[in-house]
Parts: structure tokens; sequence; C-alpha cells
């Protein structure tokens, strides 16, 4: 009796060992009521997701603070440069505004707030002499030298307008690769 007993519980077990290599955990794990091996690796799967997309924002909140940090080095050193330079800064509203530029309409306008001058007059022809002449001199150059006019009558001969202080030094510096960069050159602030 004690052999078929035994005999019995070997069976068992063998049975036990059978439904579990055949159906593995899932089998056991239904009938528990719990996850299954494909429901937990979707959550798996899941997690590893939300994790990725918050190293990603993480990373992007660190690629941010350093290009405002890069940013604010970059100003600090341009602001030190013009002041070793002479250069001046002057805001459009100490010349009472301006009441026409021809990239005031332009699409990045709103993201333009320099323009680097190279002279300013009285006289329209004069300016103009000016743009004329540089671009005679310089046909290969590409600053879009340009008129504005200033709410007090003076009419300014500015190049493209840019978006930070640090592009305004690099106008200056390339206004003096073509030659055309005057001792007084200053940038006028339009915002």
């Amino acid at each position: 009796m004690q052999y078929w007993m035994r005999m019995k519980k070997t069976y068992i077990l063998l049975l036990v060992a059978v439904v579990f290599t055949v159906s593995g955990c899932d089998f056991f794990r239904k009938i528990a009521g719990r996850p299954t091996s494909d429901v937990i690796e979707a959550k798996r799967m899941e997690m590893l997701a939300d994790i990725q997309k918050k190293e990603i924002r993480e990373q992007e909140i660190r690629d941010s603070i350093a290009a405002v940090q890069k940013a604010k080095q970059d100003s600090v050193e341009t602001l030190q440069w013009l002041k070793d330079n002479g250069v001046m800064i002057i805001d459009a509203s100490r010349f009472g505004g301006i009441t026409a530029d021809p990239y005031l309409d332009w699409e990045y306008a709103t993201e333009s707030s320099y323009r680097v001058i190279l002279g300013s007059f009285r006289s329209r022809a004069n300016a103009l002499r000016l743009i004329s002449n540089a671009e005679e001199e310089n046909s290969a150059m590409d600053m879009a030298l340009h008129t504005i006019d200033l709410k007090n009558g003076m009419i300014a001969v500015g190049c493209s307008p840019v978006d930070h202080i640090y592009n305004a030094r690099l106008g200056i510096e390339e206004a003096r690769r073509w030659g055309i960069c005057p001792p007084g050159v200053w940038i006028l602030k339009t915002k």
C-alpha cells in the first residue's frame, strides 16, 4: 500500500511537472487571478517607454539650460568686446522710433532686435550713396545693406537684422572683413 501511495504521489508530481512544463506559469497565474506573462511584459515595456520619455525630457531641459548659459556667456563677452571697441548700443526710442525699415515687415522681424549701423545721414542721397559704393566695391557681399528712417529725420544705413547682440557683433566683424565698417559704427536696438 505504501508503494501505491508513493507511486500515486510520484504520478501526481509528474503530472504537475508536465502541466507546468506544457502550460508554464501562466496557467497557475490565470487560476490564481494574477496577470499573465504577456500582460507583465506589456506593462514592463510601457514602464521602459515612460522612463525613456522622462530621460529624453530631462536631457532637453539640460540642453536648454546649457543653451541659456552659453547665450548669457556670449552676451557678456560680446558686451565687453563692444565696450573695448567703442561700439555703442542705442535704442530706437532715443530717435523717437523708426518710421520705415524694410525689415519691419520681414517674416523674422519679431525675432530681430538689432541692426549694425554703418552711418546715419540727414540726406537720403548720402545714405543711398554709401550703400551703392559698398555694393560696387564688394559685389559678392551678402550683408543686405538698407536704409532705416528714424522719426527724428535721420536716415541710417544698416545691415540685416539680427536676433542677439552676439550676432550684431558678428555683423560688425563681417563689415570689417568687407572693408565697409566705419570707425563710428554703432548698433541700433529696435525692440
